[in-house]
């Protein structure tokens, strides 16, 4: 990390913050985890992170530095809820963002069509403004 400060130093209107290595590694974990991720959050909680990176040290590592396949997302050619669930492995995270929007995003970013910003009102289309949490 130093060698990345000191090469990027002499540039202007630069400025390097990076994250311990621990809080990088947490952010990894949780970010490219599954399911199984949950053991080493609660463990996290009754102990602290330090001791559930120890005490689930191979799982980590697993998780964190080894190469994982990506998903062959060229079968799926629209919207469809049914299919985006066996590939986004967050939807059974209850976001308070309607599943069919999720999907249809998913299909956009397959697309590399951007999407448009949030208007910031009650527009309803991820019913994250609309308090609705019938899906």
């Amino acid at each position: 990390m130093d060698l990345i400060r000191q090469g990027l130093k002499k540039i202007s209107n630069v400025t390097v913050n990076l994250p311990s290595l621990k809080t990088a590694k947490i952010s990894a974990l949780l970010s490219l985890g599954d399911r199984n991720t949950a053991d080493v959050i609660e463990s996290a909680y009754d102990r602290g992170w330090g001791y559930a990176l120890r005490h689930h040290a191979r799982f980590c590592r697993e998780t964190v530095y080894m190469e994982k396949p990506v998903p062959d997302v060229s079968k799926t050619s629209g919207p469809d809820v049914r299919h985006s669930e066996t590939l986004l492995p967050w939807f059974f995270l209850d976001s308070g963002i309607s599943q069919q929007f999720l999907a249809k995003e998913w299909h956009r970013a397959k697309m590399e069509k951007q999407s448009p910003d949030c208007p910031m009102i009650d527009c309803r289309l991820c019913r994250i403004c609309s308090n609705d949490d019938s899906d």
